[in-house]
């Protein structure tokens, strides 16, 4: 760990992942911090997803970036890891080439600070002063309407010690669920047709099983090679990854990474059987109340019969009755 004096009510501490593991009290303190983030962003807001980013993904740039006051109280916390991105120059559909950055990417989504333009101002200039060997530093993806994003794109962001890029807000919409009481109540929100057809598809899918349709909830980490292995065959006949280009190595479908995120109990999957054969999973992580899916896919060889359709029903009832969150976040921020 190091620690700078920025001003003299506040300290800068970096932390590499192996503070994190050997000082348990950084992670209490970062969970207590969790509050000041938006709830919808919940799964990424905690240390789970940091630290299994760190063991798959190692580099000297993962770091948790912690802001301290003059008692040596931590009031704001950064997590932040390496990246390697690509910014596209573009004119409407046409791309004419891309520039390949180094990228200090706030996992979190957010800064988890109290609300003080100074402290966001002394966060932002201890990033880019710490992180020497980065090109920028990256949000994936940010609330609209949040602190962060207030003083990116307000006065205080634009005083010309860095580049703002886009230099206008783009919201997009952000798809989420809001769990009702109940799974009945949930099924009662939808059409009548919207229901007909998910029964009429799970029926003629478990006809095509021999009368055998399961959907596995994989958690544990005894249960991780046996979904790998069925989920690895199931990416390779998907469309998803064939337009991709993407190793499979790349994606949430990575044997390490859902070994960390079960031992840690964030690790939330589903694979879907008609009979013995695999035909569709889904990746999620589960934390601070918000189920987020971060990767889904079926086999082509089942295309005709909506396999992802009836995998989304039949999870649904599965969250409702498990572990129930409050929010799900069907696709990847």
């Amino acid at each position: 760990m190091t620690t700078h004096t920025i001003t003299a009510n506040h300290s800068l501490a970096v932390d590499s992942p192996e503070d994190l593991h050997a000082d348990p009290s950084l992670r209490t303190v970062w969970e207590s911090l969790v509050h000041l983030g938006n709830p919808l962003n919940g799964a990424f807001l905690g240390p789970s997803p940091f630290e299994t980013h760190a063991k798959v993904s190692p580099h000297e740039g993962n770091k948790v970036v912690m802001i301290r006051d003059g008692d040596g109280k931590v009031i704001g916390v950064c997590p932040v890891v390496h990246w390697k991105l690509e910014m596209p120059f573009q004119v409407r559909r046409r791309i004419f080439g891309k520039l390949k950055l180094e990228a200090a990417t706030v996992l979190s989504g957010e800064l988890l600070l109290p609300h003080d333009p100074e402290l966001f101002r002394l966060l932002f200039e201890g990033l880019l002063r710490e992180m020497s060997w980065c090109d920028c530093i990256y949000f994936n993806s940010i609330p609209a309407d949040c602190d962060t994003t207030r003083f990116i794109y307000g006065k205080e962001g634009r005083t010309g010690r860095y580049f703002v890029y886009p230099r206008r807000l783009q919201p997009r919409e952000w798809i989420y669920l809001e769990l009702e009481e109940s799974f009945e109540r949930f099924l009662q929100g939808k059409h009548k047709r919207t229901r007909n057809t998910w029964k009429r598809r799970v029926k003629k899918l478990r006809e095509l099983g021999g009368g055998v349709l399961e959907c596995d909830r994989i958690e544990n980490e005894d249960q991780v090679d046996a979904f790998y292995e069925a989920a690895y065959s199931v990416a390779e006949k998907s469309w998803q990854f064939r337009n991709l280009g993407r190793a499979l190595e790349e994606t949430a479908l990575y044997r390490e990474s859902l070994r960390d995120l079960a031992r840690q109990g964030c690790l939330r999957a589903y694979l879907l059987r008609c009979g013995e054969t695999p035909c569709a999973f889904v990746i999620g992580l589960q934390d601070n109340d918000v189920l987020q899916f971060e990767q889904t896919a079926y086999s082509g060889d089942f295309a005709i019969q909506s396999p992802g359709t009836v995998l989304y029903y039949m999870l649904m009832e599965d969250v409702y009755r498990h572990r129930r969150p409050k929010f799900l976040n069907p696709t990847r921020r």
